[in-house]
């Protein structure tokens, strides 16, 4: 990741501001300097973001923590979503159907939250 070096960093922080925005054109000095080498659809493109592997990361290391934060009992417990469907959701992912990882994120993370913030605090 050369553009996270810190040496890097800071030389960029001592570039004045009319050659990082010109013309409405932002990092325009880097835009110029890598004119030949690069395609202007990889150099005027639009800002993209990246994805993180969720999925992979929630299949693999993560699988334990999950089906324990997500179990049957634990979910009975907090008493807000449905135990069973929250099971089924649970198997259903670990069986191999990929489109519904958001949704079992999404109940992992929330009850993570509820332990750490509303569990404690009681």
């Amino acid at each position: 990741m050369p553009f996270l070096d810190r040496e890097l960093s800071d030389v960029a922080a001592q570039i004045s501001w009319n050659l990082k925005l010109r013309d409405g054109v932002g990092k325009w000095v880097f835009k110029h300097a890598f004119r030949d080498l690069l395609p202007d659809e990889v150099l005027f493109r639009p800002k993209m973001g990246f994805g993180l592997p969720y999925a992979t990361w929630m299949r693999r290391s993560l699988e334990p923590i999950v089906r324990d934060t997500l179990s049957l009992d634990r979910v009975r417990r907090r008493g807000v979503f449905d135990p069973e469907a929250t099971q089924d959701l649970v198997d259903r992912f670990y069986r191999g159907d990929d489109g519904i990882w958001r949704r079992v994120w999404t109940l992992f993370v929330l009850e993570g939250w509820a332990s750490e913030v509303i569990d404690v605090a009681a």
